[in-house]
């Protein structure tokens, strides 16, 4: 199997690295794109995230490729795909947001009013501290050297970015798709997507728990990708 990781624009690479390094162990194709200063220049983000994953990732004429999205990225997910047409590409959101069959969507929602709170100017701060300590501390990894690498990698994200819309490839839900989720809110997309047909996957946890428990999430992800091909 070929899998790229992608991580939240909000945090960068770590948050995947043990999921990647087990994958790699059993033997499979796995691309980590560091996409932590992509987000920090003007809006639209779509286009610019995707061209940087394809120039980052080795693809064959007619391979498989599954792209695998957490957080905010999973509404990248379909320019990633389109942004690799000789691949055939199927994808597993991750605890992610996922975007409409096509159109455009929002980034934050409705939780961009609690954004403009928090933004200092038009800078955030990072995501770790938009809450306290008390909040995030148990979502993080227990190894001191891992929460260390999460918290420093983080960017402090432009307002803007959170207020732009994505576009929507028309159509790139025909691939196969499927679903895995650690818990609220991620719930509510879940069942959506059980009535949509998709492969549904939980495995209980917090926001980060591919961090958390990585050989959880790879086998997950083994399950789901192999039921999808």
């Amino acid at each position: 199997m070929h899998f790229v990781l992608i991580h939240s624009l909000a945090v960068g690479p770590s948050t995947w690295k043990p999921v990647c390094d087990l994958l790699r162990q059993r033997g499979h194709v796995v691309d980590l794109p560091n996409l932590t200063g992509v987000a920090l220049g003007e809006p639209p983000s779509a286009p610019r995230i995707a061209r940087r994953v394809a120039d980052d990732v080795d693809t064959a004429a007619g391979e498989t490729i599954t792209i695998v999205t957490h957080s905010n990225a999973g509404l990248f997910a379909p320019a990633i795909g389109e942004a690799m047409p000789e691949a055939r590409i199927s994808y597993v959101f991750v605890d992610a947001s996922v975007p409409p069959p096509s159109g455009s969507t929002t980034i934050a929602g409705e939780f961009i009013s609690e954004l403009r709170t928090k933004a200092q100017g038009d800078t955030l701060p990072r995501w770790t501290e938009w809450w306290d300590e008390a909040e995030i501390a148990p979502i993080l990894p227990t190894s001191v050297e891992l929460r260390e690498a999460i918290t420093q990698e983080q960017p402090r994200l432009p307002l803007s970015w959170y207020e732009q819309t994505v576009d929507v490839p028309a159509g790139w839900d025909r691939s196969p798709c499927a679903y895995i989720y650690f818990g609220p809110p991620y719930d509510e997309a879940a069942h959506e997507l059980v009535q949509r047909g998709w492969r549904v996957r939980h495995i209980p946890g917090q926001h980060l728990h591919m961090a958390v428990d990585p050989v959880a999430v790879a086998d997950a992800l083994e399950e789901v990708v192999s039921a999808l091909h």
